[in-house]
């Protein structure tokens, strides 16, 4: 039986495969760099998780639970119920970046992880000029730019 072997063959491609995805992602997350972040339903939520954990971490405090200045002080325990890569990148993007630049960098990330596996998937099955299409175009996801622009749910972009 003959399996597909890995993808990208020589270095050249692969080296190519990773510019060619770069770009497409940068394109995708551009609006964010020059219109800022929308004000989706979300975002206030996430901005406000980000914030937490960076002052968490301040503290000491590496995986926090509860945030608690939401609901007039009583808090609430919204760390535990989304993913954690999404309020700790948020978090340490914010502890590197201007918060203003932190929703155009996660954005980033996560189209690029989006079209690098899309096309690290697509590539064991097609040829490289295709897998590299495939990577690209899913970059510009319906779905993505609606989580993205729209709605600011970053968790589910996670």
């Amino acid at each position: 039986m003959n399996l597909p072997g890995p993808c990208f063959k020589n270095k050249e491609n692969r080296a190519a495969a990773w510019l060619w995805v770069t770009a497409v992602s940068l394109l995708a997350a551009l609006p964010l760099l020059l219109s800022g972040p929308t004000e989706g339903h979300d975002f206030r939520f996430h901005v406000g998780s980000w914030m937490a954990t960076l002052e968490f971490w301040h503290s000491g405090h590496f995986y926090p639970h509860w945030v608690r200045f939401v609901h007039f002080g009583a808090g609430e325990p919204r760390l535990l119920f989304y993913p954690p890569l999404s309020w700790m990148l948020g978090a340490a993007l914010g502890a590197i970046l201007p918060w203003k630049l932190v929703p155009f960098a996660l954005a980033w990330i996560f189209l690029f992880l989006a079209g690098f596996c899309t096309r690290r998937l697509a590539g064991e099955f097609l040829s490289d000029q295709v897998a590299v299409l495939a990577g690209c175009s899913s970059v510009f996801s319906i779905y993505l730019l609606y989580c993205i622009y729209e709605r600011c749910a970053w968790a589910e972009l996670t």
